[in-house]
């Protein structure tokens, strides 16, 4: 029997060759909340990965900073962790973000955190 043909049917046919994660902002005190519910939280953002089969998340990393144990509820779903933001242009909090065992980091400055972010691949 096909599967259905839906978007995230089509989405998990792409992770063979790119990595597919959810784009969440999760709780944060900068950005007003994107209109999909599924990104207000990091909780409820890897409940609709675990369903929808995909690699993982990409959070902001204000709200991992804020509650740390949300690293873990992630990796006990089998799914990877990014984080994004500004904030992470300081060299210490990419440092804290690998410790608490982020699989990635985007943020900008890459040439000032070379020496973390060499140590992190």
């Amino acid at each position: 029997m096909d599967e259905p043909k839906t978007p995230f049917f089509r989405i998990r046919l792409k992770q063979n060759r790119y990595p597919v994660l959810l784009l969440t902002q999760g709780i944060n005190t900068k950005y007003d909340k994107y209109q999909d519910p599924r990104t207000w939280t990091i909780d409820k953002g890897s409940c609709f990965i675990a369903m929808a089969e995909i690699l993982g998340v990409n959070a902001m990393a204000e709200d991992i900073q804020r509650d740390p144990s949300q690293v873990q509820l992630v990796r006990e779903r089998g799914q990877v962790i990014f984080v994004w933001t500004d904030d992470q242009n300081d060299v210490g909090t990419v440092q804290y973000l690998k410790d608490i065992g982020i699989d990635g980091i985007v943020y900008d400055r890459y040439v000032e955190n070379i020496r973390i972010l060499t140590n992190f691949l």
